[in-house]
């Protein structure tokens, strides 16, 4: 006999506003992207936080507190050593005549170790050294000369710097030695009365 086909069921009908509707559906989003974050996550890693509003208003008004005073303010001064005592003293030596001549244009002292070793220069001295021909003026120019380049460098150069170290040719006063390099420090800084002052003295002075 023969077969019966069974009969299919019938297509269900789509509606024009089904279609519409599936056709507006926005598309879900890509995962892959780098700035993509879910609100799951944001809800996660954020917990929520109930603050009081009168707790927020009372921090935010509330007058910081005072630093602490320094101990020693309004303390009377005991001593005071400033530069007029050390140039009044001997610890410094005044040579801001021959300062500016050689291109400084501050007023410039030497220490009294730098006067004895690098510009001090006695008739024993010449007697002792016949074939070295010098004398204190010469010495002390060497050595306001080579501290003036060196703080003109700095200047060109755009450093803010207060300390630097230079060299100058040196005969020293005892032994047989002859001519010696010799190693000095610059000091810039503020005097007295604030104005700014220099300084040369050994590298190990401060």
């Amino acid at each position: 006999p023969p077969t019966r086909r069974t009969p299919r069921p019938p297509r269900p009908i789509r509606s024009h506003s089904t279609r519409r509707l599936r056709a507006t559906k926005p598309a879900p989003p890509d995962r892959r992207a780098p700035h993509y974050r879910s609100t799951t996550a944001v809800a996660a890693s954020e917990p929520a936080t109930h603050e009081d509003p009168q707790e927020i208003s009372a921090t935010a008004t509330a007058p910081r507190p005072a630093e602490a005073a320094h101990p020693f303010d309004g303390a009377p001064i005991v001593h005071r050593y400033t530069r007029a005592n050390a140039l009044r003293d001997g610890t410094l030596v005044d040579v801001t005549e021959t300062g500016r001549e050689a291109g400084f244009k501050v007023p410039v002292a030497i220490t009294a170790a730098v006067q004895d070793q690098c510009v001090r220069w006695t008739e024993e001295d010449a007697r002792r050294k016949p074939r070295i021909h010098q004398d204190e003026d010469g010495r002390l120019w060497d050595v306001l000369w080579m501290g003036a380049c060196r703080s003109r460098e700095i200047a060109r150069s755009g450093r803010h710097a207060s300390t630097a170290l230079f060299q100058v040719i040196v005969v020293p006063r005892p032994g047989h030695g002859r001519q010696r390099l010799r190693t000095l420090k610059l000091f810039i800084g503020p005097g007295d009365a604030g104005e700014t002052v220099a300084t040369i003295m050994l590298p190990d002075d401060s």
